[in-house]
């Protein structure tokens, strides 16, 4: 059984500012060029973190599932288009968790082995963002970003335990779908490739 992320609270709690936000009229300040002008904006996402089977499938013979949880936030910074606007830069904080335990075979002329392991990441990224037709109230993004990570977590095989502290390097690539409801909010689905493959929803809010 896979370790449940034990931090949804503040995920709920902001999901609920977010919507009670968004029936707020945003303002629209022009500037000399006709567009919005710069803004900010948050965003919350959550959803499942670890390596998907198909995956592990092209390395191991035999393998257990490898799953966790994710949640995280960003601040986003819009450029002269504003929101509309195709490209932005977003600061990000991800918290994640994931393990795997069982039977463990490289190919069938190894020998099964039992073990496993136990990861939690802090990582921090800057991320380049591109919006495909932004005008849409549905539309796909696209993302590419890099930071660093702090990841603990303990390996086991066949009863030898290895604890694992060490900062490591992030590559983050989001891809999405973002429905917006409001000029202020939207909501959407995502996948990440970060140091392992996220996967869930997205809350955007729009100053």
């Amino acid at each position: 059984m896979p370790r449940k992320f034990r931090k949804s609270a503040p995920l709920l709690a902001v999901s609920g500012l977010l919507l009670a936000l968004a029936v707020t009229p945003a303002p629209a300040a022009a500037n000399d060029s006709g567009g919005t002008g710069p803004s900010w904006g948050v965003s919350v996402r959550g959803g499942h973190y670890g390596v998907p089977d198909w995956i592990l499938g092209l390395l191991f013979e035999e393998h257990p599932s490898v799953d966790g949880t994710m949640i995280g936030g960003e601040l986003r910074f819009y450029g002269n288009g504003g929101p509309s606007g195709v490209f932005s830069v977003g600061l990000t904080l991800d918290v994640g968790s994931t393990d795997g335990f069982g039977l463990w075979q490289e190919n069938s002329d190894d020998i099964p082995v039992v073990g496993g392991g136990a990861v939690d990441i802090v990582a921090g990224t800057v991320t380049a963002y591109w919006d495909i037709k932004p005008s849409s109230p549905l539309h796909p993004y696209v993302g590419l970003g890099l930071g660093i990570g702090y990841a603990e977590g303990t390996y086991d095989r066949e009863g030898e335990e290895v604890k694992v502290e060490e900062f490591v390097p992030v590559i983050h690539i989001p891809v999405g779908l973002i429905w917006n409801l409001s000029p202020r909010f939207g909501i959407g689905v995502e996948g990440r490739v970060i140091d392992g493959i996220s996967w869930g929803g997205i809350l955007q809010l729009r100053f």
